[in-house]
């Protein structure tokens, strides 16, 4: 007996929701429908953002805009849509066991990797040997415990090793590997040949600068799904994306991936019938972690509490993001997340509450200067790291918020490998940490949170030993009934804002500025609250 869990039979079926994915209006939000986009544009510019490295499977760097800058290269065997819900890309369906342990994916017959040769089951079942078995084992590519075995000329059989309520997930973000490349690479992190970007996906990248961080990406018309609506992407430094955009260097300006400053009269010249734009609710976070594991006071969950009460978050949200953004929910998700408990505790400021608990842990003024000291009299300076590419400003209201608490904070500005570096041991005391949460989905808490979790970098809290917080979140992961998995992710939400083991000070809005003259088919994907660049660039052609 089988669980039907995704199985779309006809092509037509994915077109008519991806044909519902491309704006035409001049705002939405991610809970619109928007209308499709049907005429080919020649050429859409973006800003560089930097740039994401050599973008092969397992060279890009690492942030979750990198992997899809990748992913116009490559395919998935299955994809998001204008919805957020998964459609057939290389799979032309999928189905699951009833315990969920065992996949069946039938393969789209007629694919063909850039080089001309046919895409079959033994490139789909060398991928995961490889990220599982092979040299992919070390990578961020690498997945979860999986058998993958043919069975015929166009079925994968997978089989985990336990069930995983996140598995469709991670198919959706499985980048499949043509074998004839791969399978004679020892170290794809190093790998550059003239064939580490060759995929089967709709674009090929013509040029790069590495050190500039451009890009132009070149549509495939023989692409199976039909030629993208998009000929040519290009990423192009634009330090200014405003101002690029009304100098028409750029067709797009992306704000809320960060937390720069801008006024609400940037925004006036785009108020006309030439520009469009598109708001919904963000990913992109500043957090203060809390070092547990360096002992006294930050160990103690009254210290943290505190903090909360002195920070005034509401107060971020005005100064910093001029409104555009919200306050963090103390749960340890995007405050988006369908799962997201409506009692949370939410600190608002309260100095008198916060003295309260620092004066109950020993935590006092010894001499008078209206600064605590520790217990034993000698000064208390906390320091608090923070990453020198975000905007120092919110560091400097922290300090400020703090002070009025008579907690002195020392900042201490990195440059970003060192504040990684820093933040994937653990080694601080206060981390200031500006970071997307990815998605939505409630294992975040377990893989952010948990001290059985192996994720490590600079979104990982160490050091909180809980055991039920451990069990719950191991349990969350394996539950495939979604109202039992939703009670979980709350109680494990409740946990975290009892404890104070993050201070998610605000998330901003994601905002999409554009020209409407050179492109109209701009989306986000409420499913993963981000824009879609495959899925926006293919605009209708998945109808063909």
């Amino acid at each position: 007996m089988e669980r039907r869990t995704t199985l779309w039979a006809t092509l037509a079926v994915a077109a008519a929701v991806l044909a519902s994915a491309c704006s035409t209006s001049t705002t939405s939000t991610g809970g619109d429908t928007p209308a499709p986009a049907t005429q080919r544009v020649e050429r859409v510019r973006l800003d560089a953002e930097g740039g994401f490295g050599f973008l092969s499977p397992f060279a890009y760097r690492a942030g979750g805009r990198g992997a899809v800058r990748m992913r116009l290269m490559f395919d998935t065997l299955i994809w998001q849509d204008a919805k957020g819900d998964y459609q057939p890309l290389l799979a032309e369906r999928w189905t699951s066991s009833v315990d969920g342990r065992e996949w069946r994916i039938t393969l789209r017959q007629g694919v063909r990797w850039h080089d001309g040769l046919p895409l079959t089951v033994d490139d789909v079942v060398f991928t995961f040997q490889y990220l599982q078995e092979g040299p992919g084992r070390n990578t961020p590519a690498r997945l979860l415990a999986v058998k993958a075995t043919a069975e015929g000329p166009d079925t994968v059989v997978l089989v985990l090793e336990q069930a995983t309520a996140t598995f469709e997930a991670t198919l959706g973000g499985i980048t499949i590997l043509p074998r004839h490349v791969w399978e004679k690479v020892d170290d794809p992190a190093k790998y550059r040949g003239d064939d580490a970007l060759m995929g089967s996906g709709p674009y090929a990248l013509e040029s790069s600068d590495l050190e500039s961080g451009a890009y132009l990406f070149v549509a495939r018309d023989d692409y199976y799904l039909g030629p993208p609506l998009v000929r040519r992407v290009e990423f192009v430094p634009a330090p200014n994306q405003l101002l690029s955009l009304r100098r028409g260097e750029i067709d797009v300006a992306q704000l809320g991936i960060g937390d720069d400053t801008i006024p609400e009269e940037s925004f006036a010249p785009f108020d006309n019938d030439r520009y469009g734009k598109v708001t919904n609710a963000g990913l992109w976070n500043r957090t203060i972690f809390f070092g547990l594991m360096q002992g006294f006071p930050y160990n103690d969950v009254r210290f943290r509490q505190a903090v909360a009460y002195a920070v005034d978050r509401p107060d971020l949200v005005k100064r910093i993001l001029f409104g555009r953004g919200v306050v963090g929910s103390m749960g340890g998700l995007v405050p988006a997340a369908p799962t997201v408990p409506p009692d949370l505790p939410t600190y608002d400021r309260d100095l008198a509450r916060a003295a309260s608990l620092l004066d109950s842990i020993g935590l006092r003024d010894a001499n008078g200067d209206g600064i605590r000291d520790l217990p034993d009299g000698s000064a208390f300076v906390p320091e608090m790291i923070t990453n020198s590419r975000f905007n120092p400003k919110t560091a400097e209201l922290v300090k400020e918020y703090l002070r009025a608490a008579g907690i002195d904070v020392k900042i201490v500005s990195l440059d970003t490998a060192t504040a990684d570096a820093v933040g994937a041991e653990g080694k601080y005391q206060l981390a200031l940490v500006g970071h997307g949460f990815g998605s939505a989905d409630p294992d975040r808490l377990r893989t952010t949170f948990s001290i059985k979790s192996t994720q490590k970098d600079f979104m990982r809290v160490y050091g909180y030993d809980n055991e039920r917080f451990t069990q719950l979140a191991a349990e969350q992961l394996v539950t495939l009934d979604k109202n039992r998995r939703a009670e979980i992710s709350q109680e494990l939400q409740r946990m975290v804002a009892r404890d104070v083991l993050s201070l998610s000070l605000y998330v901003t809005d994601r905002i999409m500025v554009f020209d409407r003259t050179v492109f109209d088919g701009w989306y986000f994907t409420p499913g993963d609250l981000q824009v879609n660049y495959k899925g926006v660039f293919m605009g209708n052609a998945f109808a063909r």
